[in-house]
């Protein structure tokens, strides 16, 4: 779960850092990354 909210939140490859959503938190990708993985 850490690697996955880490290259959200600094990008990775073509994704852009924190997937525009500079008012995300970490807490917020975590709750987004659980809810797709179900």
């Amino acid at each position: 779960m850490e690697t996955l909210v880490q290259h959200v939140t600094q990008g990775f490859k073509a994704m852009p850092p924190r997937g525009l959503c500079m008012d995300c938190s970490a807490e917020d990708y975590r709750a987004i990354i659980q809810w797709m993985s179900e």
